[in-house]
């Protein structure tokens, strides 16, 4: 059997549409000119961005369009990252990141999931969202490589304190085979020395070893979460973070945003620890509410924020408990 390949009536007008289902070792690849062309599948292997452009060559001459025929691309967030849409944005491809979660699919019955049927949904879905059906699913704002980085403090911050809570709920839990109660603080290691079971045997020798390897393992967290901590408050105070970045025009509604006085910063540090500063919102540049929160990641109490006045000219402090933005509290 011959495949056919629909001719492109008119080149001027005509779009390659390109979806990626981006594996670990492997990229599937689907090409296509519109909901009527049956789809181009070829599979490639990952990060080889040398073999994608001749792809997309063969993909434009297997469907008879120019070599300058715009290319609209799509493909899932995930542990890729943005990186390959930066490539491609440089290459002069239209691309954009989506939610894979607001992908729809059958809930009615068990139904099949290979590589080559999921790049076939996403070419039909962008097909339909590029047709005007923005609500076929979410598509993801992209951060700056600048933006990116700065979020790596916060995020290791976070990780560290799940690393913690992970090894803490270790040491709690081979003390309790033993029925043993201790509490992990300065003097764990000189209590555990001497720790008995709770039946009043000695304490199993190999198991102590392990849990002084886990005590030790918490120590090197612990001291890494303080450097991490002194950092995080090294930055907000001299306003290398978003606590400082609040003056400059408003994203979504033009409007000019004041710089928030230091004194207000400091006096919040010096009342209050907060979990992540770089989570702090502007919601300035939300045009419905043009309000600074100064403190969206406070712990707890009551928060200072800065509000503008209707003609966005003016600021003025006020207490506001549980203010600010949720998901940064």
């Amino acid at each position: 059997m011959t495949a056919t390949t629909r001719t492109v009536e008119c080149n001027a007008d005509a779009t390659l549409w390109l979806a990626f289902e981006l594996g670990s070792t492997t990229w599937t690849l689907g090409f296509t000119t519109g909901a009527a062309q049956r789809p181009r599948i070829r599979t490639i292997k990952a990060g080889d961005l040398g073999t994608l452009m001749r792809e997309m060559a063969a993909a434009k001459v297997r469907f008879g369009l120019a070599a300058e025929t715009p290319v609209r691309s799509v493909y899932e967030a995930g542990r890729d990252g943005f990186w390959l849409h930066r490539w491609l944005v440089t290459q002069g491809i239209d691309n954009i990141v989506v939610d894979s979660s607001s992908i729809e699919v059958k809930r009615r019955a068990r139904h099949a999931k290979t590589d080559r049927l999921d790049v076939r949904k996403l070419l039909e879905q962008l097909l339909r969202w590029a047709g005007g059906m923005r609500r076929t699913w979410s598509v993801v704002h992209v951060p700056t490589a600048e933006a990116e980085d700065a979020r790596q403090l916060a995020r290791e911050i976070e990780t560290v304190g799940v690393d913690r809570t992970r090894v803490r709920n270790r040491i709690h839990g081979l003390l309790a085979t033993q029925g043993v109660r201790l509490a992990l603080t300065s003097h764990f290691a000189a209590r555990l020395a001497t720790a008995q079971t709770g039946d009043g045997r000695p304490f199993p020798a190999e198991l102590r070893e392990r849990i002084a390897h886990e005590w030790a393992a918490l120590q090197t967290i612990e001291a890494r979460a303080k450097r991490l901590a002194e950092q995080r408050t090294a930055q907000i105070a001299h306003g290398t973070t978003r606590w400082r970045r609040l003056r400059g025009p408003c994203s979504a509604c033009g409007r000019w945003a004041r710089r928030v006085p230091r004194s207000t910063v400091r006096s919040c540090l010096a009342r209050r620890r907060f979990r992540t500063a770089d989570k702090c919102r502007h919601s300035a540049d939300s045009p419905r509410c043009r309000i600074a929160v100064i403190s969206a990641s406070a712990t707890s109490g009551s928060v200072k924020r800065v509000e503008a006045s209707s003609g966005g000219s003016r600021f003025r402090v006020r207490g506001a408990g549980c203010a600010g933005n949720a998901t940064a509290r």
